[in-house]
């Protein structure tokens, strides 16, 4: 049986490895986020930039 002293130690030494262990999740959940949205960004530009290539080449088609 543990004293009342250390399992107050051990709750506390939990409390803390459990904010530690939040923040990395959560700062690993927005570094894919963040990364997420640069890719989308991405496929967006080129898609953007496919798209008004296709505009010119029917532009010099129609002419």
């Amino acid at each position: 049986m543990s004293s009342p002293g250390g399992s107050m130690c051990m709750q506390e030494c939990l409390a803390r490895l459990h904010r530690k262990i939040s923040r990395i999740a959560m700062s690993t959940a927005m570094t894919r986020a963040c990364a997420a949205l640069i890719a989308l960004s991405s496929i967006a530009g080129v898609s953007d930039r496919l798209a008004a290539e296709r505009d010119a080449l029917r532009n010099i088609h129609r002419s």
